[in-house]
């Protein structure tokens, strides 16, 4: 039974689903699952023998204090996580609805940041598909990037997410190129400007 336990993973705030669906088959697999998936005995009345009592004290000996049995306690956890899930569904949706790339850090660090939070969704029930992602990709990023967006939408094909990163990637580096060769343009432009007008132009001129 150790052995199956610990294939349980720790609950944490994203996977309340996926722990309580394993924990329900471990009990099972050990027949441990009783009073999960029977009601409670009702309390013996009054006119019961002092066996039925006996018996019925013997059995509810290891409730649970707080919530009465095991039922109980995993609807009250179920009940907790599932307001803390609304709150952080939420969260994750306003962040993919408002995240936008600034040029700063790379292109495929923005575009996996919003795949581990479709992730996290998706997780939590809510589908986000790879359409929708894609769409998301394009919509927030800055006009540098004007040049992909046109190629996409004048395209019948859709781009998977896997195919957006490496457009988006290369395109990025088109980018960066023509931002160093402006920058050496400019530089070049503030040199030829500064230098003598007769050295450009061939020699020294001199007047009659």
């Amino acid at each position: 039974m150790t052995t199956q336990l610990n294939s349980i993973k720790t609950l944490t705030s994203s996977n309340y689903k996926k722990w309580k669906q394993d924990f329900e088959i471990v009990l099972g697999l050990t027949d441990l699952d009783f009073a999960l998936i029977e009601q409670k005995p009702a309390e013996p009345p009054t006119t019961s023998t002092a066996d039925e009592k006996a018996k019925y004290e013997k059995m509810d000996e290891g409730a649970i204090q707080d919530n009465g049995n095991a039922k109980d306690f995993l609807s009250v956890i179920g009940q907790k996580f599932l307001e803390y899930n609304k709150a952080e569904i939420g969260s994750l949706i306003d962040s993919l609805s408002t995240i936008k790339y600034d040029l700063a850090g790379s292109v495929r660090d923005h575009i996996m940041k919003l795949v581990n939070i479709a992730i996290k969704l998706n997780n939590l029930g809510v589908i986000i598909t790879d359409d929708f992602l894609v769409h998301q990709f394009l919509k927030f990023l800055p006009e540098q990037f004007n040049q992909l967006k046109i190629a996409y939408n004048s395209q019948k094909d859709k781009w998977s997410v896997d195919e957006i990163i490496t457009v988006c990637v290369v395109e990025e580096g088109r980018i960066q190129q023509e931002k160093v060769e402006g920058i050496v343009n400019f530089v070049n432009l503030s040199r030829l400007a500064d230098y003598p007008s007769y050295k450009r132009k061939g020699g020294p001129k001199f007047h009659k």
